[in-house]
């Protein structure tokens, strides 16, 4: 590492009393001394330029010292380059290895998962995950598409499968109701009958009675029922408004 070193010749210069006499013999000498020692430093500082500038053989870059980097080495500019690219091209050449970048080396924003904790049937890729689940849609809005209205029919509900359970409480109004559409066998048997004035009509078939029941008083007795197939009541004493039911046999 050195550029050509600068010299005047003489070395010392004008201080050469021998090269430059203290009385020249004209004002051309005069010039032509102090010219020289100028044109040998304009000389010099042209080299210099040009040995910066070289591209070839000894470069510029190779006489420029440089501080040490960590990790690098040389001592010149030149130096240091060459051993960077020489880094750069053995990780060029290694590349980076096929399966070797997991979801832990992605930033936190960019996280993709695991393929394997989907739920779709096609763990594959995310792509064919995704398109996986845009069919899904399609196909879903397709069918809703092509529902009628009403989309829920009496065909649609098997017998006895909306219980009571699945009704809340003033659900369904007469509005929502066909003409006949509840008939007796869907009422089943009915322990009390409500009343509009929030009271009860109760049937006690162990004494054959109707009863009215108001909330917090004692049940009403209102008649004896007695029922059978034939046209006439069965034969016996029954209290006084007692009611004969006669029903198929």
């Amino acid at each position: 590492m050195s550029f050509t070193q600068p010299a005047l010749d003489p070395v010392d210069g004008l201080r050469n009393t021998t090269a430059y006499i203290t009385r020249p013999a004209n004002e051309t000498d005069a010039r032509a001394q102090i010219q020289g020692v100028i044109d040998q430093v304009v000389d010099l500082i042209k080299q210099l330029i040009s040995e910066l500038e070289s591209t070839t053989e000894t470069s510029g870059a190779e006489n420029i010292g440089s501080k040490a980097i960590d990790g690098v080495t040389g001592t010149t500019v030149y130096a240091q380059l060459a051993d960077l690219k020489s880094k750069i091209d053995a990780l060029v050449a290694v590349s980076v290895p096929s399966g070797s970048i997991d979801n832990d080396k992605l930033a936190t924003d960019v996280k993709i998962g695991s393929l394997a904790a989907l739920t779709t049937t096609d763990k594959s890729s995310v792509q064919a995950a995704i398109n996986e689940v845009v069919a899904s849609l399609e196909s879903l809005s397709a069918t809703v598409a092509g529902l009628s209205t009403p989309t829920i029919g009496t065909s649609n509900i098997a017998d006895k499968a909306v219980t009571r359970a699945k009704i809340a409480d003033k659900a369904v109004s007469t509005g929502q109701l066909a003409d006949y559409s509840i008939v007796p066998i869907k009422l089943g048997n009915l322990d009390v009958i409500p009343l509009d004035s929030g009271d009860f009509l109760a049937y006690d078939k162990s004494i054959n009675q109707l009863r009215l029941i108001i909330s917090g008083c004692v049940p009403v007795p209102l008649v004896p029922v007695v029922y059978g197939t034939s046209a006439t009541p069965p034969a016996g004493t029954y209290p006084k408004g007692t009611i004969y039911i006669q029903h198929g046999a």
